[in-house]
């Protein structure tokens, strides 16, 4: 899978986790590149203590373990985790590997 390809999905799973467990619908979202690497950070700034307890009917989903394996199967790296004045952030970093593309004739 490509770096973008893996990049809007990691966002997207990472967009509905804030969606179904921060006390907010906001987020913030960083994405930059270098020569080498395509950078996605989704931060929200909900205190923890804002947020809502999940449902009890909820089962445990495999969102974070997804996004993880995900950014790993093209050698990227994946964080995720409560900010310290809270909130959640989930980062990854993906190689742009350029020998993916065919050489001109």
């Amino acid at each position: 899978m490509s770096p973008a390809r893996t990049t809007s999905r990691i966002l997207q799973e990472a967009l509905t986790n804030v969606t179904k467990h921060a006390a907010t619908c906001t987020a913030r979202v960083r994405l930059a590149h270098t020569a080498h690497h395509l950078t996605l950070t989704v931060t929200n700034d909900t205190p923890t203590a804002g947020r809502p307890a999940a449902p009890a009917t909820s089962k445990g989903g495999f969102g974070l373990l997804g996004m993880r394996e995900r950014a790993a199967a093209v050698g990227g790296t994946f964080h995720a985790g409560h900010r310290p004045r809270g909130g959640f952030e989930v980062a990854c970093a993906l190689p742009l590997d350029s020998h993916d593309e065919s050489p001109s004739p």
